[in-house]
């Protein structure tokens, strides 16, 4: 029996949890991309090798990765686009679904793990694609950085090992947010897009602001940097306004901020207040950077951090006043004293809030 002939008896949903496992993916973080219990999935796996005497599911999804990469070359396989009501024996993904936590919708899928478009998760070649289905002309209509980008997410070699956890923190954590549609994760070596759409109405603007919010200050925890470019479209479609996110790895050695007091966008109280940071790991005694920004004042304090016991925080004793706005660093570019034990850097990090008036 030719390799085609052995898969052609597959389903739908026995492919796309295949082309999940040879995009790095197990099965629980499968059943987690697809809205699917564990048990589920495995049923799944079992019943592929079944049909095709497949030994292992890994062997399989390596296998069948491979001959739709064959196909592509010689134009046999193209991608399709494929309804969020195809494959029966999966869950429907409406756009809008307000289950909490993940919610993908199905917006056209390939079979090889160099070619998945699932719900968000997943690799997707698009060279040659005049024009991204999801976010239409946004990256061209945004001149900054944003094709670049977009271009580089899809050029860069994928690391499996990093980007496919990666891509289910994402999706778990912009899909929290109310007004969210349509969410797409793709990640390559040490980048990772986010694109979406915010749902027309009454809350798009509040959508709106969470995610840049999530963004540029609420991924570090998940493994990027604060650094991030953001991009957000008109509403073409009638289906709300797109946005695109790029964020960045942030290195396994750097400190970062895990903490702040106030925390950001907080709105305090006028008079005196601790200021506040958090920091991964020890740091350094007696070394760092509190520093002024141009986003916001930098309030009146005793100019005496204290150090916490376990060395991974940093506190002062300020006063806020009523109606003021502040924002404060820690480290930038030319200060840089927020330190590790052994001597390396902490990712710059920046404190908005406000005082009430």
């Amino acid at each position: 029996m030719s390799e085609p002939d052995r898969f052609a008896s597959l389903t739908e949903a026995e492919r796309q949890i295949l082309a999940l496992l040879a995009a790095g993916h197990t099965a629980k973080t499968a059943a987690a991309a697809l809205g699917l219990s564990v048990h589920g999935v495995n049923e799944r796996l079992r019943e592929a090798r079944r049909k095709t005497g497949a030994g292992s599911s890994r062997d399989l999804a390596r296998a069948l990765a491979a001959q739709e990469i064959c196909d592509e070359k010689i134009g046999v396989a193209p991608v399709a686009a494929v309804s969020p009501e195809a494959g029966p024996d999966l869950p429907q993904r409406a756009a809008g679904t307000a289950r909490k936590g993940v919610r993908p919708m199905v917006l056209g899928l390939g079979i090889a793990a160099a070619a998945v478009l699932l719900g968000g998760i997943g690799w997707q070649q698009e060279r040659g694609q005049a024009t991204d289905p999801l976010l239409g002309s946004l990256v061209v209509d945004k001149p900054h950085d944003a094709a670049a980008l977009h271009e580089r997410v899809r050029r860069e070699a994928r690391d499996a090992g990093w980007a496919a956890p990666a891509e289910t923190r994402l999706m778990n954590r912009f899909g929290m947010i109310d007004g969210v549609n349509s969410l797409r994760v793709l990640c390559g070596t040490d980048i990772c897009e986010v694109a979406g759409r915010i749902a027309p109405g009454g809350t798009a603007n509040a959508a709106l602001l969470e995610v840049q919010q999530v963004a540029f200050s609420g991924v570090q925890t998940l493994g990027f940097t604060n650094e991030s470019s953001f991009s957000v479209g008109g509403d073409d479609t009638g289906q709300g306004a797109a946005f695109v996110a790029y964020l960045y790895r942030r290195a396994a050695d750097v400190p970062y901020v895990v903490a702040t007091m106030p925390t950001m966008h907080a709105t305090i109280a006028p008079g005196p207040f601790t200021l506040g940071v958090t920091f991964d790991r020890p740091m350094q005694p007696g070394s760092f950077s509190f520093v002024k920004s141009d986003r916001g004042a930098y309030p009146e304090c005793d100019g005496t951090p204290r150090q916490s016991a376990d060395g991974r925080g940093f506190t002062m004793q300020c006063t806020a006043v009523a109606g003021q706005a502040y924002s404060i660093g820690f480290n930038n570019a030319q200060a840089r004293n927020f330190k590790s034990l052994d001597g390396v850097p902490a990712e710059p990090s920046l404190l908005s809030f406000d005082a009430k008036r």
